[in-house]
């Protein structure tokens, strides 16, 4: 009783509403969801079919629903759109390449998410729905020279060092790259 009088105090202060929050997430039960890998990345090939797989584990028993995004998300299919498992698990699919792609990064997204209405969370219950998102992507090379650069950053304190490292996808050489820093 002496732990609970200072949560009680606090709960029916100005700030009850956050105490309030605060407590109903550590009382609530918390599934946790992993999934491995969290991403595959494949060469375009016209007209081919990758497979993939992705493990998946939960500690208890959790009923999860599948959706697709992305562009690619037409060309995916998964083993199963919706089920319940406890421990660990693998989900199949596959990913038809169409005949033709515009060239650059092309992504399709399978998004597993808990179904709190199958296992109780919903009602009354303060519930957090467990989303976990396996990625997969395509890249299709430019007959031209085609980069891509990003920023680096790395260093501490006062001493930074910058490198912007820049890749060639396309099928082209490219020659005298300037970068310009602003």
């Amino acid at each position: 009783m002496h732990v609970m009088r200072p949560l009680l105090l606090l709960l029916f202060s100005r700030n009850n509403l956050l105490a309030l929050t605060v407590m109903l997430l550590l009382l609530s039960p918390c599934v946790a969801l992993s999934i491995t890998p969290a991403r595959a990345s494949f060469d375009f090939v016209p007209d081919s079919e990758q497979t993939f797989s992705v493990a998946l584990s939960s500690p208890g028993s959790t009923s999860i629903i599948v959706s697709l995004d992305g562009d690619l998300a037409e060309y995916v299919q998964v083993s199963e759109s919706a089920f319940v498992f406890s421990g660990e698990r693998v989900l199949t699919g596959t990913l038809q390449l169409p005949a033709d792609l515009a060239p650059g990064s092309h992504t399709a997204q399978v998004t597993l998410r808990e179904d709190l209405a199958s296992t109780g969370g919903g009602g009354a219950d303060l519930a957090v729905a467990t989303l976990s998102v396996f990625e997969l992507r395509i890249f299709v090379p430019s007959a031209d020279p085609y980069l891509e650069g990003s920023l680096r950053i790395t260093g501490s304190g006062d001493r930074k060092v910058a490198s912007v490292p820049i890749i060639n996808r396309g099928n082209a050489a490219a020659y005298q790259v300037v970068v310009t820093l602003s």
